[in-house]
């Protein structure tokens, strides 16, 4: 601590901030952010003499808490993709650079607290159809898939114990991004790509479809780390269900840029993870478990029923009561918003509600493979409004009649 005071600040800053949620302590909340900003002082001070030679645990340690603090409490959140950029370069300097690369448990801590902070970030909410504020770095984030996959500290246990914060496969999260990115900007990805995609989700399917005690609430008779894999291999599985219904979406054409649309109760995938939440909907330990928060948020999005909304409400809620984590708030909040926006603007889904015409415009991208379907409305017929110009390759004209 004497050797890194930034350390030294940057925990006394998370757990101010902790403190502040948890009480309201408006007192706590500025000592916080004084504490943070002593911390970014001497970090600074720290990054002009530190030699490449060191191996610098106490300044990655600094960068992951102050990225914590974003993550946790509302004030430095945008400080956030500073933080993880300062963390990939010592990251890539000490560890993905070195011959050894992953030889330490603190360098396999260093690299999942970084990464998912990444994750985080270029997820962002779903209510944000713009670009991230954070460029994602696809070279650091193979680099560090792949040396991860050639880790194994525990080989005698399953992922969980060898994956201290992510908690499951580097490559479910990959996923989760590549398919985030679609929706936000609308673009599919090369065939060969898209592929891949689907192979991927495809095997993680295969693996939840194979699981006998899938819908199984934890045994009376599970101890210890017999209890830890139980709630692993769920949390796999709803990242599973997630990453299946927003792929199904693309898949079909249907996944334009913006939010994913809702899906029936009738989908495979739906049920199961409603399932799964209707289980574990009292349980303390899983609403602590911040692996599952993302894909929870996530289904919030895609549902399409009061009652299951409900459901995700209420989950959400049980872990801001056990964690008081912001990060959590904030996908709450964007879930009302967006509940409430679907109910005010309803959708009209047959064309028989439609009075006058409307230009039905199926546009083929030749490069990509794909079809993407747009609707420019006439009111009265012969007069085009509320519409956007579009690179239209196939354009076809249908009448519609007064129903």
């Amino acid at each position: 601590m004497e050797t890194h005071k930034s350390l030294y600040y940057s925990i006394l800053a998370c757990a101010a901030s902790h403190m502040s949620i948890i009480d309201a302590s408006s007192n706590m909340k500025y000592m916080a952010l004084a504490y943070y900003t002593n911390s970014v002082r001497e970090l600074a001070s720290l990054l002009s003499t530190v030699s490449q030679d060191d191996k610098n645990d106490g300044l990655l340690m600094t960068i992951m808490m102050l990225s914590l603090h974003g993550l946790a409490g509302w004030d430095t959140n945008r400080d956030i993709p500073q933080h993880i950029q300062a963390g990939i370069r010592l990251l890539t300097l000490h560890v993905l650079n070195k011959p050894l690369g992953v030889s330490r448990l603190f360098d396999r801590l260093s690299l999942e607290s970084v990464m998912y902070a990444v994750f985080l970030r270029t997820a962002s909410l779903w209510s944000d159809s713009t670009s991230s504020d954070f460029t994602f770095d696809n070279v650091f984030w193979y680099r560090a898939e792949k040396v991860l996959g050639q880790t194994s500290f525990f080989p005698e246990n399953s992922g969980s114990s060898d994956s201290p914060v992510l908690g499951v496969s580097v490559s479910l999260f990959r996923i989760a991004l590549s398919l985030r990115h679609v929706f936000r900007t609308g673009i599919l990805p090369e065939i060969l790509e898209l592929e891949r995609l689907q192979n991927d989700v495809a095997d993680w399917e295969g693996l939840l479809l194979e699981d006998q005690n899938l819908l199984n609430y934890p045994p009376a008779d599970l101890k210890g780390r017999d209890i830890r894999e139980h709630y692993h291999k769920t949390a796999i599985h709803l990242f599973t269900l997630v990453t299946s219904l927003l792929l199904g979406q693309i898949l079909r054409g249907s996944a334009l840029a913006g939010l994913p649309q809702t899906v029936p109760r009738g989908s495979w995938q739906m049920n199961l993870a409603i399932q799964i939440l209707e289980n574990y909907a009292n349980d303390n330990v899983w609403a602590k478990c911040f692996i599952v928060q993302w894909p929870i948020y996530t289904l919030g999005v895609l549902m399409e029923l009061p009652e299951d909304r409900q459901l995700i409400r209420k989950q959400l809620q049980q872990t801001r009561d056990v964690t008081s984590f912001a990060q959590v708030a904030r996908y709450s909040y964007d879930l009302e918003a967006i509940w409430t926006n679907r109910e005010e603007v309803a959708p009209i889904n047959e064309e028989k509600n439609f009075e006058g015409g409307c230009i039905y415009c199926t546009k083929f991208h030749h490069n990509k493979g794909y079809w993407a379907t747009y609707f420019l409305y006439f009111d009265p017929p012969n007069e085009l409004i509320n519409t956007k110009q579009y690179d239209i390759d196939i354009l076809r004209i249908f009448s519609l009649q007064r129903s």
